[in-house]
């Protein structure tokens, strides 16, 4: 707590985001190195390595001409196993069925990786057997049959090679100069006809390649974050505006409010954001806590949305993508919409290409078995990966950026559905820190929101979780239901999972948002210590969703309107009675205006920086002049109105009574005004606010007539009036100068609003 008392809750969230890019460097660097490092000599490439179409034509470059080998004699005793030796027998007997199996490769492997100009760790090992058995004494042939272009210095350790007991057979071949892929076949003598040969591929790759590995996945990530930056940002300039609206008139029903959480999720792109706003809105009194939970259990299932589309397999398009974006972008001069629907467009296409660069960077992952190994463990501790994804996307802050790794991953054969599915899941818990940011400086209900939101997606988690490390009912319903669709497509089962346990949450936490809510309302209970007085509804953590923001902002040009409206409606009664006390209590309340003034104007200007559709920063404007505005009436009561009252007193002098009838009806005419315009701010009525500007010439008129009923009974005489009639006038002035304040502050509804 002195940490956050230290830096402030907003400096806390700009370091986490700051730390972010290098927390995943370290991630990325442990993932490799937890495995990886151990094996430089391994990376590989979906193929199947006894397929002979796989091998370079003989007239590719490197290639190795591949001679039958030379038949053995079978009546050479040396060239035979013992009589007694396992699977001893003549390979060219026509009765006996003789193999060859590749025994290089670890599970899930299709290819071996080593350094230039290095020799490659693992061995490369076929076994022989006949009829099904294990041939021992028998030859095997190990021919180098391609390698890259102008390789240099390629050797193997033994051109023919014995079996042993087991029948097994190794060599270790060291690779040449040039990086690319290097065949080796294996022949078994004297059974070229009867044991079709095995080909082990190994791919020969830089020492650096780890570094380019990093760097090829970070920069894809980046691209990834970017993109979806991008696309969301300019979905909010074009839709968020209406999302709001529709997200504060259709959440009371439930179901309605999961539908309402799912458009609105995937219209920002983001689930983060969706609980941003939710965050807002019950913090500024705009959506019950109950209702949220709804609108909440729908963010999850939106975003789902986002990983199908990102699940298509267009990454070949992607930079025709991004040039169409900008493309729209330069054509549209100024017309902001066609520029945010480009910018959406560019946003995608870098989203399609960050993930490409991304599989691409991963492709040398793929035959390293340590590696594989650590991934295995996601499949068989889903737990593990629950976990871990969760920790991940809490600092990147994105579910669908740890999403598109894990297909990224699959699409190279690096992660099956098991492990998969696990991460996806605990991405949707980490999403939560985001929320929990935001909550920070927010209501108690609005931290309600992010824990209830936190307690969901754990609650769901654990439910699943036996589903995922006991069974395999769910990842088989999920390969089930793709198969329904036409595809096997790993990739689109990650993103049928994911929405799977998505939707299924919500309907498994609709008939428990009574027990969700009294649990949250026991863990964050109402605050007992009384805060001393600030702003109540903007919060720092919104300003990701600019529209969040405005809003926050209009409930707190509200609030302060309201405080003065206090101050103006309780100023009649201690300007007649002449009551000092009461006086300086209401002068006091101009302080709370001074410092919601000083708190607005400064987040509004931070909100305009984030970039806003013509519509949004009309109403910021007009927030910025109203909230002047509202300040300046609140200084003119205080100072005119209030003060005149209280030297008024101070002298023991006392309104005359027709005197204070004159300023109890012109009082009145502008409580009415503000009530008025008080209003047309909640509404944005723009013809309530013209009606207002209509009626201010006769309030002018009133005054003066009132000023001269002053001056007559001053003339006649009156000793009351004598006493009070320099401050009678000064109230009466002020009445009006604050009457037009309120007209200004309606000028500015019927303009920018």
């Amino acid at each position: 707590m002195k940490f956050l008392s230290r830096v402030g809750i907003s400096e806390l969230h700009r370091k986490v985001v700051r730390v972010g890019p290098l927390a995943a460097v370290v991630f990325c660097l442990l993932f490799v190195a937890g495995g990886g490092l151990k094996a430089l000599a391994s990376a590989q490439e979906e193929a199947d390595p006894n397929n002979e179409n796989q091998s370079p034509p003989d007239n590719a470059p490197g290639a190795v001409s591949e001679p039958p080998p030379a038949a053995e004699d079978p009546n050479n005793e040396n060239q035979q196993a013992p009589d007694n030796a396992p699977g001893a027998g003549d390979p060219n007997d026509p009765a006996a069925a003789w193999t060859l199996e590749q025994q290089t490769y670890a599970e899930g492997m299709s290819q071996i990786v080593g350094i230039t100009g290095r020799e490659v760790k693992s061995p490369i090992q076929v076994k022989v057997l006949r009829d099904g058995k294990p041939a021992a004494g028998q030859k095997v042939d190990f021919r180098l049959t391609a390698t890259p272009s102008k390789a240099e210095g390629t050797e193997i350790s033994s051109a023919v090679v014995e079996t042993d007991e087991e029948g097994m057979a190794s060599v270790q071949i060291t690779l040449g100069s040039a990086e690319g892929d290097y065949l080796v076949t294996a022949y078994l003598q004297g059974s070229v006809q009867q044991a079709e040969p095995v080909v082990t591929r190994i791919k020969a790759m830089t020492p650096s390649w780890v570094v380019l590995l990093v760097i090829g996945l970070l920069g894809g990530l980046g691209l990834f974050l970017y993109g979806m930056g991008i696309a969301g940002d300019n979905l909010q300039k074009v839709a968020g505006n209406q999302m709001r609206k529709i997200m504060k008139k259709l959440t009371r029903n439930r179901v309605m409010g999961v539908g309402v959480g799912t458009v609105a999720s995937a219209v920002l792109q983001s689930s983060s954001a969706a609980a941003v706003m939710l965050v807002g809105f019950v913090s500024a009194t705009m959506m019950t806590f109950s209702q949220s939970i709804s609108v909440m259990m729908g963010t999850k299932v939106g975003v789902t949305i986002t990983i199908q589309l990102i699940a298509f397999n267009i990454s070949q398009y992607a930079l025709a993508i991004v040039g169409a974006g900008a493309i729209v972008i330069m054509a549209a001069g100024k017309k902001e919409k066609v520029k945010c629907i480009g910018a959406i467009i560019l946003g995608f296409g870098l989203i399609f290409f960050g993930l490409s660069v991304m599989s691409g960077a991963m492709r040398p992952l793929r035959g390293i078995p340590e590696f594989a190994g650590i991934l295995l463990q996601f499949s068989d501790s889903p737990g593990l990966a629950i976990i871990v994804a969760a920790a991940f996307t809490g600092v990147i802050q994105s579910v669908a950026a740890v999403v598109a790794m894990s297909m990224a991953l699959a699409s190279q054969g690096l992660m099956p559905l098991e492990a998969a599915i696990p991460l996806a899941i605990g991405g949707s818990i980490g999403t939560c820190a985001t929320a929990l940011l935001a909550s920070f400086g927010a209501s108690r209900d609005g931290l309600r929101v992010a824990v209830v939101h936190l307690i969901f997606s754990v609650f769901t988690a654990v439910l699943f979780w036996p589903l995922l490390a006991f069974t395999d009912l769910f990842t088989d319903f999920t390969v089930w239901v793709t198969s329904l669709m036409g595809t096997d497509s790993v990739v689109r089962q990650i993103a049928n999972g994911f929405m799977i346990y998505s939707v299924a949450a919500a309907i498994i936490g609709l008939p428990l948002i009574g027990p969700l809510a009294w649990v949250t309302r026991k863990l964050v209970p109402e605050s007992k210590k009384e805060k001393p007085f600030g702003p109540r509804f903007i919060n720092e953590q919104s300003l990701g969703v600019p529209v969040m923001a405005l809003e926050q902002a209009q409930k707190e040009v509200e609030r302060m309107a309201e405080i003065f409206g206090g101050s103006l409606n309780a100023s009649l009664p201690a300007i007649i009675s002449a009551d000092r006390k009461k006086i300086r209590e209401i002068a006091e309340q101009d302080e709370k205006l001074d410092i919601l003034e000083k708190a607005i104007r400064p987040f509004l200007a931070r909100v305009a920086q984030r970039g806003l559709e013509k519509g949004a920063a009309a109403q910021e404007r007009a927030l910025i002049y109203i909230t002047a505005d509202i300040k300046g009436a609140g200084d003119l009561l205080r100072k005119e109105v209030l003060d005149a009252a209280d030297k008024l007193a101070e002298a023991g002098a006392k309104l005359s009574d027709e005197g204070a009838d004159e300023i109890e009806r012109f009082h009145g005419k502008m409580v009415s005004k503000f009530d008025n315009v008080l209003k047309a701010i909640r509404t944005q009525d723009r013809s309530l606010a013209e009606r207002v500007l209509q009626l201010s010439f006769k309030e002018k008129q009133l005054e003066r007539k009132l000023r001269d009923s002053h001056l007559e009974r001053l003339q006649a005489g009156g000793e009351e009036t004598l006493k009070s009639s320099a401050d009678h006038l000064t109230i009466l002035a002020g009445l009006a100068s604050v009457g037009g304040k309120l007209d200004s502050v309606a000028e500015e509804i019927t303009r920018e609003m």
